[in-house]
């Protein structure tokens, strides 16, 4: 091995440090060795060096860079820190907005379904045959026949209307008949006259003129002059009014009993040719408002309804466009409570408990059918001895909701309702078997069975974790109102829907929607009074009509008051018959005479002195 390419081998670390010596052994100098290795240790170390500073000044940077970016991260980690609530809050409103949005979507489908669907709450045949896991249903057993007449049989014919005065109208031959072709007259021989009948209606508005008798009053026996007398003045409802009783009966049962607004009764009136202003049929309802014609039946018809133990209730919406100390708004509230015979309609600024605890002052218990507003949950909580039965179609409308509104839950919400069907079903037939205890028993045995097997089913859906908060809320509804729902099961007297006040309510929403409620606060009251009188009118099978010409005639007969108390007594409906009124000579020229028409009367023949 050379010597120059052994030292150089040396101090690049391939060599020994035995060879190291043996380099010494050839005589080389020492500190020439020693200032050879050091040549070679500083042209090693400084490229090292070099690197070792380039190193370093990349590792400042790194480091500079890396304090950098704790300091940008610990800034994002304390601003991320700081929007997680709000981050949170938004999670939720996302969570509520899509929530809303489902409402709305199901709320959208329900108009429509109002609007362009079915109005029928009954489901179909095919719809409660495809509701899965129903309960078997007694309908089953009791099939009910198809509505109208089957094919193939016989009808009944034309009915006539019974009861209506006949008036013959006699029809001759044409005068061609009469003669012969060659000129002459027919013998005419009559035959009994071929017949046949038809409903007449006669609409006229005339002109009364009362012609009173005034005589100069001389004794045929003695010959004494007894001085100069007038017949007495023909009573009037409103004795300064031009128009008749009739008249003013004709307006107030278009207004408040077929629910047409005073314009459209107007435009009717001038169609029959009576110019009528608005003013004057105003101001003349506002006399009978003051002289209390119609209040005095209501407030016996109140004293009435509190006799009752057992009534229905429910309230709608009524406008009272009039200032008021009670309320600013317009937005008024008509209530209505039906017992067995009688009707009452109550208009009051509030929806609170306190128009019902007005309303059964003085009554210590009963039992109420309603709804399930917390206006009768309130008054039932501060009066114990009144039980609040709860309506089975309200609860049963919550599901038929839920299905319109919400299509992925059509199966579940069918097999309730179809159960809710079942039930009234099973309630009906314990009803028909009332006559018969062995069967009652049996059907009501059947009943509570059923009870038992919904509230069963109430308590499995609601511990089912799978169900949204749209199924649960019907379930929960119905864990909350049970008590209530179930009051008809222990009392069957009771029914289980609220239909009645439902339906008491119809004529005063078409009176809301036709002509907006009312234009001052004794308008208000009076169509409560009204409403009253005529519901509980038909409510005992009395006719309006009728009832409402004979009473305004007793109060024409008062001088336009109210009729003496003895005298009410006979008009309150439950005493009240449908007899014909003993006729007043002196109150009309003739009781045969129709209401209104539109021709004068002949004149009367002038009194003989």
């Amino acid at each position: 091995m050379p010597l120059a390419s052994t030292i150089e081998d040396c101090f690049n670390g391939h060599v020994t440090d035995e060879l190291r010596r043996q380099i010494l052994a050839y005589g080389v100098p020492k500190n020439l060795l020693d200032s050879f290795a050091q040549h070679q240790k500083q042209k090693v170390q400084e490229p090292l060096q070099n690197r070792i500073r380039s190193l370093e000044r990349r590792v400042m940077d790194l480091s500079d860079q890396s304090s950098t970016w704790r300091v940008k991260y610990m800034n994002v980690d304390e601003k991320l820190q700081s929007l997680m609530p709000t981050m949170q809050l938004q999670e939720k409103k996302l969570a509520s907005c899509q929530k809303a949005i489902g409402k709305l979507s199901a709320y959208v489908r329900q108009l429509r379904k109002e609007v362009f669907g079915d109005h029928s709450e009954r489901m179909s045949r095919k719809e409660s045959a495809t509701a899965a896991d129903s309960p078997p249903t007694p309908s089953e057993q009791l099939e009910k026949p198809k509505r109208g007449k089957r094919p193939g049989t016989k009808g009944h014919g034309r009915k006539h209307d019974e009861g209506l005065p006949v008036e013959p109208v006699r029809h001759d031959l044409e005068s061609a008949d009469k003669r012969c072709r060659c000129g002459g007259e027919y013998e005419l021989s009559d035959l009994p006259p071929v017949t046949s009948k038809e409903t007449h209606i006669e609409e006229k508005i005339l002109v009364r003129e009362h012609q009173r008798r005034k005589a100069a009053r001389r004794c045929r026996q003695c010959g004494r002059s007894a001085g100069i007398k007038t017949a007495p003045k023909p009573p009037r409802l409103i004795p300064k009014s031009k128009y008749s009783d009739a008249l003013w009966r004709f307006i107030i049962e278009e207004k408040f009993w077929l629910q047409r607004p005073l314009n459209r009764v107007i435009q009717k009136l001038r169609s029959l040719g009576l110019i009528a202003r608005p003013s004057t049929l105003t101001n003349g309802l506002h006399v009978l408002y003051k002289h209390r014609i119609f209040e005095v039946i209501y407030e016996a018809i109140i004293d009435r309804s509190k006799l009752a133990e057992q009534r229905h209730m429910d309230e709608t919406g009524w406008k009272v466009f009039a200032e008021n100390e009670a309320k600013d708004s317009p937005r008024w509230h008509l209530w209505v409570s039906i017992t067995v015979d009688a009707t009452v309609f109550i208009l009051d600024p509030s929806k609170s408990n306190q128009v019902i605890q007005q309303h059964l002052s003085g009554v210590a218990d009963g039992i109420i059918i309603c709804d399930r507003a917390s206006s009768f949950k309130c008054f039932a909580k501060n009066n114990e001895g009144f039980i609040i039965a709860f309506c089975w179609v309200h609860q049963r409308r919550d599901f038929i909701k839920l299905k319109d509104g919400y299509p992925q839950h059509t199966a579940w919400a069918e097999q309730w309702i179809t159960r809710i069907d079942a039930l009234i079903l099973q309630n009906k037939l314990r009803l028909s078997a009332m006559e018969t205890p062995a069967e009652y028993k049996r059907e009501d045995k059947a009943l509570r069975k059923m009870i038992k097997q919904i509230e069963r089913k109430i308590e499995s859906d609601l511990s089912d974790k799978s169900l949204t908060d749209e199924q649960r809320a019907c379930a929960k509804s119905l864990r909350e109102h049970w008590l209530g729902l179930t009051v008809f099961v222990n009392f069957p007297h009771v029914p289980m829907s609220n239909n009645e006040a439902e339906r008491a309510l119809r004529d005063a929403v078409i009176g809301r929607k036709t002509y907006y409620g009312s234009r001052s606060l004794w308008s208000g009251l009076q169509t409560s009074w009204l409403f009253t009188i005529y519901a509980t009118l038909e409510q005992n099978g009395i006719n309006p009509h009728q009832w409402m010409t004979e009473y305004l005639d007793a109060c024409a007969n008062n001088s336009g008051l109210p009729p003496p108390e003895k005298v009410i007594q006979r008009f309150l409906p439950w005493n009240y018959r449908n007899k014909p009124a003993e006729p007043d000579s002196a109150t009309t020229l003739s009781q045969s005479e129709p209401s209104y028409s539109i021709s004068i009367l002949d004149p009367l023949p002038q009194p003989v002195p």
